[in-house]
């Protein structure tokens, strides 16, 4: 079951809800994103910057992958965290 918990311009974060074998409830968030490959600079540093912290909670990023723009430092941040 996924659950839409905010969404904020390009960004949407969803919660993965699930029981497991005991019956314990388990939960993993999962940060949605995607954005624009001719992004400024600024753009592309909170990018980096937001990538960064998505990882360093142990959150799961989900992107399209494109190779420039805030796609890019995005994922550049969450693999260099």
């Amino acid at each position: 079951m996924y659950i839409v918990i905010h969404v904020l311009s390009f960004i949407t974060v969803m919660s993965y809800i699930k029981l497991d074998e005991n019956t314990k409830l388990e939960s993993q968030i999962y940060i949605g994103f995607s954005g624009p490959g001719n992004s400024s600079k600024e753009q592309r540093k909170y990018s980096y910057q937001l990538g960064n912290e998505i990882a360093n909670n142990d959150w799961i990023l989900v992107s399209g992958g494109q190779n420039k723009g805030t796609m890019n430092a995005v994922n550049r941040g969450a693999y260099k965290a």
